[in-house]
């Protein structure tokens, strides 16, 4: 039995997704025998608003000698960060979703330094999923602790993030160091190729190595009403509204029940579920609408009838984890191409959940040849 470090994203106060990916994690590795702890900076290493504002004040002084352009769109992009963190922090205020008390609930949490390292007796670090590998972030590539440690991934991500030429070198030198590496995306393969490392094998989402049964032991009782559309929609753009979603359900005689993710904000009625909440509503749902991954993850795994939106906005570049998911488990038909009806056409998810279950015999297979 190793004593686990499980590093990924683990603040979040409304990415569903970000946090249950992180949970099968640890149960997966619980699973075969391990402790895992959930390793976390410290807080004054994460970047704070007072920081960014110092950074702002210097653009800000920069821009006004040289009146160059990458100046005033970096700081417009801040600017718009600093205004969504302020919302963000304001509506988990006025409707908390109880995230941290699910993590605190259902996790070990330690500090991630050298000293956590020792005291817990830590033998192995394990990158997670999510998009932490977005570029050479030390923490996120495991460079932290005495080279002693087994070092290895679950199914990290890049994003749409391309490393630079430095990035390459200083990530080459690190994956050298790690028992083996699996990644989310295909874009992930070709990034390790890139930086000349030609072992990183291609799995699925962690959330997959779960059953719905295992899940179900999160979430509350079975809701007594199936009969609406379960909608899940993070900030990014969708290439339908809201409004047209609601006008399919009412010609089908069906309710809506919506969760906003990741700071999004409009007009219409909402669920600020927790997160046992939020798996019920998927697993008690007709039909699910969502143009978020993990929407769509769990869509698969409680076996619902769904539409996954692509997104159509600066951040299209992220469907990459969309398509891939949707090829490799046969259901591209349920990205949404202009027609809502596709919804109420059933799936066979027999060659879905063949691939499922092959995925984690491979992982299975990659942990016991690496004594894990």
């Amino acid at each position: 039995m190793e004593n686990i470090g499980l590093i990924t994203f683990s603040t979040t106060l409304d990415n569903y997704g970000q946090v249950l990916q992180a949970l099968a994690t640890k149960d997966y590795l619980q699973e075969r025998g391990h402790r895992v702890f959930l390793m976390r900076e410290k807080e004054d290493c994460l970047l704070d608003m007072f920081s960014l504002s110092i950074r702002m004040f210097v653009k800000r002084f920069i821009y006004f000698f040289t009146r160059s352009n990458s100046i005033k769109q970096s700081i417009k992009a801040q600017e718009n960060y600093v205004h969504w963190k302020s919302v963000y922090k304001y509506n988990e205020k006025i409707h908390p979703r109880f995230f941290e008390q699910f993590r605190t609930s259902n996790f070990e949490i330690i500090n991630c330094c050298d000293g956590a390292i020792k005291q817990y007796r830590i033998t192995a670090l394990c990158a997670g999923s999510d998009q932490i590998w977005g570029g050479p972030d030390k923490y996120h590539f495991l460079q932290i602790g005495p080279n002693s440690l087994k070092r290895f991934s679950i199914a990290p991500s890049t994003g749409d993030k391309q490393l630079t030429k430095e990035g390459g070198v200083l990530v080459a030198q690190w994956l050298r160091g790690f028992s083996f590496v699996t990644v989310r995306e295909p874009s992930g393969v070709q990034m390790c190729k890139s930086c000349g490392y030609n072992r990183a094998h291609l799995i699925l989402d962690p959330t997959f190595l779960l059953s719905s049964n295992q899940y179900n032991s999160y979430a509350p009782s079975q809701c007594s009403d199936d009969n609406y559309i379960f909608v899940y929609l993070l900030r990014a753009q969708a290439p339908i509204s809201l409004e047209s979603i609601e006008e399919f359900a009412k010609k089908n005689n069906l309710a809506v029940k919506y969760v906003p993710g990741q700071g999004r904000m409009d007009e219409h009625d909402k669920i600020y579920a927790t997160i046992p909440e939020w798996l019920s509503l998927i697993r008690d749902a007709r039909y699910v609408i969502t143009n978020s991954f993990h929407g769509m993850a769990f869509s698969i795994i409680f076996r619902k009838s769904f539409l996954v939106l692509p997104r159509v906005d600066e951040t299209k570049n992220m469907n990459e984890r969309i398509t891939s998911l949707s090829k490799e488990l046969g259901l591209t038909d349920r990205i949404y191409k202009d027609d809502l009806e596709t919804i109420l056409k059933p799936i066979d998810y027999h060659q879905a959940e063949q691939k499922i279950e092959s995925n984690k015999k491979n992982l299975d297979d990659l942990m016991r040849e690496n004594n894990l």
